[in-house]
């Protein structure tokens, strides 16, 4: 759907594998530049999850 409500027409293949590549490739560069806060955030969740002390002394570690 367009933005006015009107259905847009049809695509051909190659237009349609031409915007799945684009968006692939945002959403790729986009978890890219997060994967260093994922990681923390993920180290940090699972070390709290088993103890809080281990937990701040790794991210300490990783940090450094």
């Amino acid at each position: 759907m367009l933005r006015d409500g009107r259905k847009a027409g049809p695509r051909s293949l190659l237009a349609r594998l031409t915007l799945i590549r684009a968006h692939t490739r945002i959403l790729g560069e986009t978890l890219r530049d997060l994967r260093p806060l994922i990681v923390a955030l993920t180290l940090l969740g699972a070390g709290l999850v088993l103890d809080a002390d281990d937990a701040l002394r790794h991210l300490v570690a990783l940090l450094t």
